[in-house]
């Protein structure tokens, strides 16, 4: 058995020796030290391959958000009464200038000059989704929004936003999470 080995051993040393002294060429070379015949010269090459056309893609659930603005603000905000001005960097609950206004109950109004719309399509809507919905100045209130319901706002100062209603807490504040827009 060990003379098999050492037999082994010199077969592929001197096969190495042969590959680096450049006696076999690159595309003949095997791990045996072999040739392969060279090809057919009465063999046609193959034909050149054809590119498959790439599909288009399929089309997304998700709205196109390459023309989005910039956010000028991202958070949450928890009000229990009174106005919300989502103008303000960070979004401030206060009177003046309010955006939006919550009442004792669940109603959510406009404030002056903004608008205030539930979102009625799937999912979150982007800044254009969100601009169109609300064109126009309204005084309509939102009723009892659901848990988690978006609601598209443009502000008094004409800034669109989107905020999603998350949940009431202790003492009656609603909660919002908040995404205003640069653009306006």
């Amino acid at each position: 058995m060990v003379a098999g080995v050492v037999a082994l051993v010199t077969l592929a040393w001197q096969i190495a020796q042969s590959v680096a002294a450049g006696d076999v060429p690159p595309a003949d070379r095997t791990t045996t030290g072999a040739t392969t015949p060279p090809p057919d010269p009465t063999t046609a090459p193959p034909p050149p391959a054809t590119p498959t056309p790439t599909p288009p893609p399929e089309p997304s659930e998700q709205p196109d958000r390459s023309t989005e603005a910039a956010v000028r603000w991202e958070g949450e905000v928890y009000v229990q009464r009174g106005g919300v001005d989502l103008d303000a960097v960070p979004a401030m609950v206060r009177e003046a200038g309010a955006d939006i206004r919550k009442d004792d109950f669940t109603e959510i109004a406009p404030g002056e000059g903004a608008a205030v719309l539930t979102w009625p399509g799937p999912g979150r809507p982007g800044y254009q989704e969100c601009a169109a919905h609300v064109q126009a100045p309204s005084d309509i209130p939102v009723l009892d929004p659901e848990k988690g319901s978006y609601l598209c706002v443009r502000t008094n100062e004409g800034r669109i936003a989107v905020i999603r209603y998350l949940h009431i807490v202790n003492g009656g504040a609603f909660g919002f999470d908040v995404t205003s827009w640069q653009d306006h």
